[in-house]
Parts: structure tokens; sequence; C-alpha cells
């Protein structure tokens, strides 16, 4: 990595090589032509450039022909807890107090992440702000998508937000988008937000 490069945790790809090996493809040439080790594990705790694993994202995704492999990722990830956001969410009073401080523990996960929650009165809107050069959908989709899932699991409420918004522009079906979030879904935002 060079000098000042932006790094991510490699839990950032962990969620698509699971999703990619579930729909029948090897994960190592992929991590390999976006310039990550070819044998990352699931133990694996060193640093990963933040560009590569944003790459392996969109490589995933085509390799995989799936169209909403983000949102699909998040789906698949959704049963699953032991995790340190887990923990955050499940030993929070509220949901909103798990969003916020999951937004303190993302610049573990990457480098200058930032998030953030404003809440006024009733209402709070959870920010994942675009990193310069990230101009991909599907990890996008799987932060927002995975978010509600953890929170409806925890929970145990199927909570709607009331908008979700992306900074990438809209896919060509939304359908997926609609079914999942259940709510107004904007595109081409500044930022991805719920």
């Amino acid at each position: 990595m060079t000098a000042g490069a932006k790094t991510a945790s490699y839990g950032l790809v962990k969620p698509a090589i699971e999703a990619l090996e579930a729909a029948g493809h090897l994960a190592g040439p992929v991590l390999r032509h976006v310039g990550l080790p070819g044998e990352l594990s699931p133990g694996d705790r060193r640093r990963i450039p933040l560009e590569s694993a944003l790459a392996f994202w969109e490589a995933a995704a085509e390799l995989s022909a799936d169209r909403d492999f983000g949102l699909h990722a998040a789906e698949r990830c959704a049963g699953a807890s032991g995790t340190l956001v887990d923990f955050l969410f499940i030993n929070s009073p509220t949901l909103g107090d798990g969003f916020a401080r999951c937004t303190e523990y993302l610049r573990l996960v990457v480098d200058r992440g930032a998030a953030w929650l404003l809440v006024e009165g009733t209402k709070a809107k959870l920010t994942r702000a675009r990193i310069r050069g990230d101009t991909g959908r599907h990890y996008a989709e799987y932060a927002l998508a995975s978010n509600v899932l953890r929170g409806r699991r925890v929970t145990g409420v199927d909570w709607v937000p009331s908008q979700v918004t992306f900074g990438h522009p809209r896919p060509v079906s939304t359908a997926a988008h609609e079914k999942l979030f259940g709510c107004p879904i904007a595109f081409s935002a500044s930022s991805d937000s719920m």
C-alpha cells in the first residue's frame, strides 16, 4: 500500500466474499484481480486498500450477474449475529442509540470513514458520507440494507425508514430496493442515508 492510502478492515469485503462463494464462484481470482490477496480468510485481521475493497464489491456483482448483489449480500447476512456491531445494537437502549454507537465504530472499519446520526424530535437520519472515489453502488446498498435488516432483527419490529437515498445513479430496476426498504428511494443524492 502506498503511504497515506485509505485502508479498510477485511470485514468490509467479507460479506461480498461469502455472497460470491454462495453463488458458486471462487473469490480468490476476483480478489487478486482487484489487487487483494487471494487467500483472505474469515479470521484475517489485516488492513486492505479501500479502493481495492470497493472494487471487489463491484467485480463480485459483475461476476455473479446479480444486479442487486449488495442488497442480496445484506439479506444473506441478516440472520448472522455475534459481531461487534450486533453487540453495540443489542446493548443500546434504543435503535437510535445503536446507530449512534455504530457511527463511532465505522472509523475502525474504514480509514477516515464518516457517518453520523442527526436526531430532530421524533425523526432521525443516518448518513454515510461517500468517500472520494467511491462511485460503486453495491457496497453502499449493502451498508444501508444491512443496517435496516439488523435493526429489524434486534428490535423484532419490521420497521421501515421514511426515506432512503443513495449517491449512485438509479439502477435499471429498483424492485429489490422497494421490497427491502419499503419506502421512497432517491438516487444520485449527495450522500447515502436513511
